[in-house]
């Protein structure tokens, strides 16, 4: 059972190789900026993205997730402006502004309502589109061992990826012909392994270059793991079908979400047939699972388009709300399961804007 805590694309951050783990990292990013900036094709451009499942992630270092405040930010510590950016631009002393405090822009003292920004995050905001399928996400203690079994129905090039958050794992695998391949198989013209110590988190990848249908076995075992981390295992096929799932960014508390999410080829071509469903993780730690339709009857348009949709309204709690979609079906006599990801934020019950409020730039 995929928990959809850890199946937010968890890791995403120093991918190009010529980066180091000093590098200067900046947190005060809006966790939904963050979610985006984590999907796909943009972690590609955005390497040093990290998104972490919270109900809040607001330029915060948590000391449960990076320790004592370690994490290199110029948000922490406050002396990373002076020691980073000064010498790089050949400066002693120096302030910093944002972009948009530039006095001469044609935009000074345009002013956008509060309102008027919450009624563009309750329209429709649609994720990437990405070729994933989601196998296994969980956590690890100790010395324990994960396996499991998983199909592979599209030959030619993939990734079997593994993300966890720290220590001592392994991933090996098991060919549909009983062949291990594990981090020792480097001599294999076919495979090529890659293991990434990123700063945040570490990462194990797969890439085989032909690769046999049918089922595959995975092992991730831990060594003496002192703490519960964090893990997702997901491969990434040859075949370019993707979901791209469709959900407001903000909605008041208690209102209905219109939920809808897109079969594609190359990102382009409809897929039509086939199922979905939506598994809802709640800010309250629970979650439900909710069939999607592609019927013409739930909010999803024409029938048999490739889009699915459906009404969820268990929307009481305040928070974010993770969503993971996945498609099951067959394209040119090719069967596939896809996986992809949204989310929202719902008000707060009592969340309340009365009153008058001003500002002005400094």
């Amino acid at each position: 059972m995929l928990t959809l805590g850890y199946c937010v694309l968890s890791i995403y951050d120093r991918w190009r190789f010529d980066t180091v783990p000093e590098d200067t990292n900046d947190l005060a990013v809006h966790q939904g900026s963050n979610h985006i900036l984590s999907q796909w094709p943009y972690w590609l451009l955005y390497p040093d993205v990290t998104f972490i499942f919270t109900p809040d992630l607001h330029g915060q270092v948590p000391e449960n997730i990076f320790g004592q405040h370690s994490l290199r930010s110029f948000v922490n510590p406050n002396t990373t402006f002076e020691n980073e950016i000064w010498p790089a631009v050949g400066e002693t002393n120096c302030q910093s502004l944002l972009a948009n405090q530039n006095r001469n822009s044609s935009r000074q003292g345009a002013v956008i309502s509060v309102i008027e920004m919450l009624k563009q995050q309750s329209q429709p905001q649609q994720t990437a589109a990405a070729p994933l399928m989601d196998i296994q996400a969980g956590t690890l203690i100790n010395s324990d061992v994960a396996t499991g079994q998983f199909e592979i129905s599209s030959a030619g090039t993939s990734q079997i990826m593994l993300y966890w958050s720290g220590g001592d794992v392994n991933l090996a695998l098991t060919d549909p012909l009983g062949n291990p391949i594990n981090n020792q198989s480097v001599g294999n013209t076919n495979f090529d392994y890659l293991s990434v110590d990123t700063g945040f988190g570490l990462m194990a990848t797969y890439h085989i270059t032909n690769t046999l249908t049918g089922t595959w076995t995975y092992t991730i075992s831990a060594t003496t793991l002192d703490k519960s981390t964090g893990y997702r295992l997901f491969a990434v096929p040859s075949t370019p079908i993707a979901v791209r799932g469709s959900v407001p960014a903000w909605l008041p508390n208690n209102s209905p979400v219109t939920i809808t999410a897109t079969v594609s080829y190359s990102a382009v071509i409809p897929v039509s047939g086939g199922s979905m469903t939506a598994q809802i993780q709640r800010p309250d730690n629970t979650s439900e699972t909710i069939t999607l339709f592609d019927d013409g009857n739930h909010h999803d348009g024409p029938a048999d388009d490739g889009v699915f949709g459906a009404i969820y309204d268990h929307t009481n709690v305040g928070g974010f709300y993770g969503i993971l979609f996945t498609a099951i079906g067959s394209y040119n006599s090719e069967s596939y399961r896809r996986t992809g990801t949204a989310f929202l934020i719902i008000a707060l019950d009592n969340a309340d804007l009365s009153g008058q409020y001003s500002d002005h730039g400094i």
